[in-house]
């Protein structure tokens, strides 16, 4: 398996890059969903199950909150996905609307989906569902291949938000298509495709996804997925198990002194963590060298997004392996992919003299929760995150790796993520002026030049109303400053990788994601030889 992922990894992506897409003279153009009108006109105007009454009022999270107040034209705090379906008929604007509704608008973790935000970003304001599935839900054309698929995405990511009728901003907006599965469907690889075109599954169907970082982060984001699926209630049942098998493991009665003792423990642990943390912090903050993509940033003209991703899983058991060789963890290697990926876009674009390009400053938001929502418990955003300074100096996979797998375990050693999410607690008070919070952003950010988001996804194939997922991709944004996003996102089994890249740091975001995954191949070549 090693050997063929060490052939097929650079190969693959390669071919995406490469593949002929024909020019596409005129804009995607928006068509109305047919059949919701139609569904709305027998809505009754009452309360939906579980969702508070219209005038109820819920305040928005700290994180929401920066990440609203930090987003700019040209980089939307915006976190978007698309999902591709197969079955034997087509999903239909319509039907995703009833199932939405039944599914996510209807229960109370949700409650924030059927709401708009106030003017001072503190609120949001519950609306009804007619109301907001009239403005949110709507048709597109069906991509052709991946150009046309990009430039939906990238539609939707500068796209303003709708406006409700009092004038609000609602905070999310989904596009519904359907067609016959094709050679060039952006969704599939060709092996995909034809396995669901032999079991009858010949209709493909894209769900194109955008929300605010208000509304939640990607976890939060992530589980709407799982609970719009028809497998959500054995999910969260597999959820909340694990949870208490975690809790009786960590569990058995403790005597006073104990619980003395450990909390002494956790508090000396805790105020060492901070010193080590605001040193290591600062440390980065000065050292202007980490953002080597800084001076192209300001020179340059301002540039849409470069976005690229991989249609091939890539093996989850192939990387265990991988990571086994090294002793590593699977976070570990990506961020040195990643970076080493940095390291040759520098190079491209000429940026490669003097201190530039020897360590890639990179930034992972880190979950506080460990990925997952518990047992009633709505969506928001429970993430902070770590910064590390990854050494890319020479030709090196090895030594690179090193670097990476050094920086993060420090990073682990400190109470970190919860600095930072406490720290957005702090900058975004209703008094704080958005300067602070802009400032405070830059000192979190510690001048990275890559935001890593790392996205664990359901174990099995999920269905919803029947038609197999066959993929999910979901894109980053990255933070003010940050030129380049990558999410690595596993589902049933395989690991699939996504790129959102500044188009003046990232001309070519299909070029990018193949330096990825060579330097991945390079890896498994590595493990091959010593197994051999």
């Amino acid at each position: 398996m090693l050997s063929n992922l060490a052939k097929i990894l650079p190969l693959t992506t390669a071919v995406a890059a490469c593949n002929e897409i024909e020019d596409i003279t005129s804009s995607i153009k928006l068509e109305p969903a047919p059949e919701i009108s139609q569904m709305l006109a027998n809505i009754k105007h009452k309360r939906c199950g579980g969702l508070p009454a219209p005038a109820l009022k819920r305040r928005t999270t700290s994180i929401g909150r920066l990440a609203h107040l930090t987003s700019t034209a040209s980089n939307p705090s915006v976190v978007s996905f698309f999902v591709t379906l197969s079955g034997d008929t087509g999903l239909t604007s319509s039907s995703f609307a009833t199932t939405f509704s039944s599914r996510i608008l209807a229960s109370p973790r949700y409650s924030r989906f059927a709401s708009t935000l106030s003017p001072d970003s503190q609120t949001f304001t519950s609306k009804h569902v007619s109301e907001i599935l009239k403005s949110l839900v709507s048709d597109t054309v069906p991509p052709s291949g991946r150009l046309e698929t990009s430039r939906i995405i990238e539609s939707m990511i500068y796209a303003p938000l709708p406006l409700s009728a009092s004038g609000e901003p609602f905070l999310w907006s989904a596009r519904v298509c359907q067609g016959p599965i094709t050679s060039t469907s952006p969704g599939f690889n060709l092996k995909t495709a034809s396995e669901a075109i032999e079991s009858g599954r010949t209709e493909e169907s894209y769900i194109f996804f955008k929300a605010s970082h208000i509304l939640g982060d990607g976890v939060s984001l992530g589980n709407v997925l799982i609970d719009l699926s028809d497998e959500a209630p054995e999910l969260n049942q597999k959820i909340t198990d694990m949870v208490k098998r975690r809790r009786r493991r960590g569990g058995g009665k403790r005597g006073f002194l104990q619980k003395l003792v450990k909390a002494f423990r956790k508090l000396a642990w805790f105020i060492a963590g901070c010193f080590k943390f605001f040193k290591h912090q600062l440390l980065l903050t000065l050292d202007n060298r980490r953002n080597p993509f800084k001076a192209i940033l300001r020179s340059a003209k301002e540039a849409n997004r470069t976005l690229s991703w991989t249609t091939s899983p890539i093996p989850l058991t192939a990387l265990k392996k991988i990571c086994g060789h090294y002793n590593c963890t699977v976070n570990d290697l990506f961020v040195t992919c990643v970076s080493l990926a940095v390291k040759r876009q520098l190079r491209e674009l000429g940026v490669n003299g003097g201190e530039e390009g020897k360590n890639i400053g990179v930034v992972i938001p880190v979950h506080l929760q460990g990925g997952v929502l518990l047992e009633g418990q709505s969506i928001g955003n429970r993430i902070g995150a770590v910064n590390a300074s990854i050494g890319v100096e020479g030709n090196d996979r090895t030594k690179a790796l090193v670097s990476a797998k050094g920086s993060l375990k420090i990073l682990k050693e400190t109470p970190a993520p919860l600095i930072s999410y406490l720290m957005a607690k702090v900058i975004t008070l209703p008094f704080v002026p958005v300067a602070v919070a802009s400032m405070g952003l830059k000192f979190g950010i510690g001048g990275a030049c890559v935001a890593i988001s790392n996205v664990r996804g359901p174990e099995s194939k999920l269905h919803i109303d029947g038609r197999t997922v066959e993929n999910v991709v979901g894109f980053v944004p990255p933070p003010p400053g940050v030129p380049i996003g990558v999410v690595v996102q596993s589902y049933n089994g395989g690991v699939c990788l996504s790129v959102n890249g500044d188009g003046r740091c990232v001309p070519d975001g299909d070029k990018f994601l193949a330096w990825v995954l060579q330097e991945l191949g390079g890896y498994a070549e590595e493990v091959n030889r010593a197994i051999e």
